[in-house]
């Protein structure tokens, strides 16, 4: 599931709080880090997999990551595990061993944010990341909590991949967490949000010409094979744009940012797939066929990095142990995260924890070869509460 807020709002915060997760993060030190080699550009992002795969396997309860366009949330749905991409400014960006300017999409898109097995563990890791910078230029101070919203809360569900094909259990996921949703008391419809397919066509032209555009001639430096084919055979789909359609992209972005908030102030809850389809072959993105299934798949996953808003990938029910204490076993929903969620509450549809948290229970389909695929995705906005 995917929990936006409306508030469009990477450091080493674990260095500037060694104390506060350190029981948490014992042996984590290795898998934190800024630099990633050029290989996990591909579409597989063999590293930031890696890291998530030892979310899931337990090695340890955290990791950190970050998202342009789904690298959080997308392994998140690969291995089984919660992945939030936060809000823009939510997370200090400041990084003292950075010697170049970052592209504009870059800022204004690519965010910070924890992997977890449950969504109770990330909000404790929340807490730490999003702690200020002084030397940050674009961290909001604003609470982590907000008000209430007011009731009846209306869910929109998107059960498509906006413009393209969706798998059937992909969609079925979302119609799944919307009847959960809707035991527990939402008012539920299937409803589109407005500029779906301009929202990511305008992703696209930011940063085909901004930032591919600067990252293209390093991965033709430093990358292996397999990533300079993919990186070129995306750059043939979406070719980059000239000077005044790059600022065109960038104000046509503040105009879709205003609809959608103008959509949000009915629809505080929306609900769509993490993906249009299930997890791609190895290698698929290095022919232009295989990248013109990758790249529709992934539709879907452009909409909140372009709007600067958060997103958060929920995992299927695991039967894993929480770093913030105790079993968990199902996907825990932070209390006031998810308007409505009361302490003591219990439906057919959800489960109430005795601390901060309420677990809604989301779908859990099986694929034509008989694996599991968790991934809806519960998008959330209208509050401050990531």
């Amino acid at each position: 599931m995917l929990l936006i807020s409306k508030e469009p709002a990477h450091h080493h915060w674990s260095d500037q709080y060694p104390g506060v997760l350190d029981a948490h993060f014992r042996g984590q030190r290795a898998a934190r880090t800024h630099a990633k080699p050029a290989r996990s550009i591909h579409f597989g992002r063999w590293f930031q997999r890696r890291r998530r795969g030892s979310i899931a396997t337990g090695i340890g309860p955290i990791a950190h990551g970050n998202d342009i366009g789904g690298s959080v949330r997308i392994p998140a749905l690969f291995n089984g595990v919660v992945g939030l991409r936060v809000s823009l400014g939510r997370i200090p960006s400041y990084n003292p061993s950075q010697q170049v300017a970052r592209p504009i999409g870059a800022q204004l898109m690519a965010v910070q944010g924890p992997l977890t097995r449950s969504v109770r563990d990330a909000r404790l890791a929340l807490n730490v990341m999003a702690r200020g910078d002084p030397c940050d230029t674009g961290w909001a101070d604003v609470p982590l909590e907000g008000p209430p919203l007011p009731r009846l809360i209306r869910v929109a569900l998107v059960p498509q991949n906006p413009g393209n094909f969706t798998h059937p259990a992909q969609a079925e996921a979302v119609r799944q967490a919307g009847r959960h949703l809707a035991t527990a008391g939402y008012a539920v419809e299937e409803v589109t949000p407005p500029d779906l397919n301009e929202i990511i066509e305008t992703w696209h032209r930011i940063c085909s010409t901004d930032v591919l555009g600067a990252l293209a001639p390093r991965v033709e430096e430093f990358g292996d094979a397999d990533t300079r084919t993919s990186m070129r055979l995306w750059l043939e789909l979406y070719p980059p744009t000239d000077i005044q359609g790059i600022l065109a992209a960038f104000a046509q972005r503040d105009l879709l940012l205003w609809r959608w908030l103008a959509f949000t102030q009915r629809y505080p809850l929306v609900v769509m797939p993490t993906m249009g389809d299930l997890a791609p072959p190895h290698n698929l993105d290095t022919t232009k066929e295989g990248q013109v299934r990758v790249a529709d798949s992934i539709r879907v996953s452009l909409i909140s990095p372009l709007l600067g808003v958060p997103a958060l990938a929920v995992a299927g029910r695991q039967p894993w142990a929480s770093a913030a204490g105790g079993a968990d076993p199902g996907a825990a929903l932070p209390r006031r995260s998810v308007p409505g969620c009361r302490r003591g509450r219990r439906s057919s549809g959800g489960r109430c924890h005795a601390d901060r948290s309420c677990a809604v229970s989301p779908a859990e389909t099986r694929t034509r070869t008989g694996h599991r695929c968790r991934g809806s995705e519960l998008a959330r906005v209208g509050e401050r509460t990531e």
